[in-house]
């Protein structure tokens, strides 16, 4: 059924692409005429798409606390990262003497001076805020060393702050390095992921998603800053949107779950469009999320017909929204991924679907 569908868009969608581009609009209004077309375009106006947009927004500009001793590692993890960043938003180097407090992007690095004897271990007035301010803390530890007794009593003092928490045991291929994350995790109470940042070990494969996995509102800005980590960050945002879609379609009452199944997924594509870097603040990007939308127009039809069948119809109606939040969510993925290219240019649109000549051969 997926693969007749998939044919039919795509025979569609060509059909309209053999007009010129000035038929655009009035080919939109002959499908806002329909029913379907006017209520999806009703929906679409009366949705706060400054809200929506603001919100992505604020979710790109997340702070990620790294703290930690000096000489844990925290820098030297940055700068690996940085071969992840595009240059257009990396860092500034951080070698050298440092400021016990650097902002940097996406990360902000904080040094914690060993206290003396003598000395409260009172956080300053700016490492209170920046650490208050955090999305996300990760207590950088020197694997080499261990945990100290001042390390020990910070960590339960950040915990008290309420934030989300994770410890990256750094420094895994030295000699005298433990390895025992279960002892680690019993001891420190919270997540240990072990990595070795001057080689980079563990951190896309280990760390980057256990971030994630902590605050999934951090994907968008992971994605957007660390260009390897882009497409893991998107079909994450589309995995979790897929859920929700699905979740909602379980609902019984045929009509009720499409105005947040549409939320949703315009949702998601606000987010892919920042996780690749590409605003959507103009009319024509209103109107090409429109048509991504659009293009599952159908299957948001079969699914509320099936929600007459009790218990399985149900069942079918969220398996239907999920999997049309996936090819939305697809669709937004190809398009980000080639600049903005691929749906709305015939050419692009029939790459990752095939022409309908590659399909009747």
């Amino acid at each position: 059924m997926l693969e007749l569908l998939i044919l039919a868009v795509r025979v569609v969608w060509n059909k309209l692409w053999q007009r010129e581009r000035a038929d655009t609009d009035s080919a939109l209004n002959r499908d806002r005429a329909s029913p379907i077309g006017m209520g999806l375009a009703s929906l679409l106006n009366a949705l706060d798409w400054d809200h929506l947009r603001a919100e992505v927004e604020r979710e790109s500009r997340a702070r990620i606390v790294l703290i930690g001793a000096r000489g844990a590692g925290k820098s030297t993890l940055l700068q690996w990262l940085n071969g992840l960043i595009p240059p257009e938003t990396c860092p500034t180097d951080t070698r050298g003497e440092a400021p016990p407090v650097m902002n940097l992007g996406l990360f902000t690095v904080i040094d914690v001076e060993t206290p003396k004897p003598s000395d409260p271990m009172n956080p300053s007035d700016a490492l209170r805020f920046e650490l208050e301010n955090a999305d996300l803390v990760v207590w950088v530890l020197d694997g080499a060393v261990g945990v100290r007794g001042w390390e020990h009593e910070w960590i339960g003092r950040v915990r008290a702050l309420g934030k989300p928490i994770l410890i990256a045991l750094n420094k895994l291929d030295a000699p005298s390095a433990s390895v025992n994350l279960e002892g680690w995790r019993r001891r420190l109470g919270c997540s240990v992921i072990a990595i070795t940042a001057r080689t980079g070990a563990n951190v896309l494969e280990d760390l980057l998603p256990r971030i994630a996995d902590t605050s999934p509102q951090l994907a968008t800005a992971l994605g957007r800053e660390i260009a390897q980590w882009r497409k893991p960050a998107a079909a994450r945002v589309m995995r979790r949107a897929e859920m929700l879609s699905g979740l909602a379609g379980l609902e019984p009452v045929p009509l009720l779950d499409i105005p947040f199944q549409i939320f949703l997924q315009l949702q998601m594509v606000l987010r892919i469009a920042a996780i690749y870097g590409q605003p959507l603040n103009d009319r024509y990007s209103r109107e090409m999320i429109a048509t991504m939308v659009g293009s599952v127009v159908l299957r948001y039809a079969g699914q509320q017909l099936v929600k007459v069948i009790p218990l399985a119809g149900w069942l079918a109606s969220g398996a239907l929204a999920a999997s049309g939040t996936w090819i939305i969510g697809q669709l937004a993925i190809e398009y980000f991924e080639n600049g903005r290219r691929g749906l709305l240019d015939p050419k692009g649109f029939r790459k990752p679907f095939g022409s309908a000549e590659d399909h009747n051969e």
